[in-house]
């Protein structure tokens, strides 16, 4: 039975790699650690810059249009559980200067 209201994914960070800064405009995301004793969470919103350091059992909600991003700073691979606000999330927003902010997609429906 398919969610009506968030997104439950698990995600791998191997040891030394990040999940880039991004934003999602329209919904919260929670970031839950199983496994990983050295994850930094970073955030920036406004042009102020935040970063927490993570382990094992630790949860961090980060509300919408707040960029965020992981780095695992630890010899071994970390999981974790990622939940969204909502069942079908907007392509995630990347700060310009960011790679990943040159990539363009097709908005879903369009051809």
């Amino acid at each position: 039975m398919p969610a009506e209201h968030f997104t439950f994914s698990t995600m791998v960070l191997p040891a030394g790699c990040e999940g880039p800064l991004h934003l999602h405009d329209d919904v919260e995301e929670v970031f839950f650690i199983l496994k990983g004793n050295k994850v930094k969470l970073m955030c920036e919103s406004e042009g102020e810059y935040y970063e927490t350091h993570m382990k094992e059992r630790d949860l961090v909600s980060v509300p919408a249009s707040i960029y965020r991003g992981l780095v695992n700073e630890g010899i071994e691979e970390a999981l974790m559980i990622v939940c969204l606000g909502t069942n079908v999330p907007e392509t995630p927003t990347y700060p310009p200067s960011h790679p990943l902010s040159q990539v363009k997609r097709p908005k879903p429906g369009a051809e």
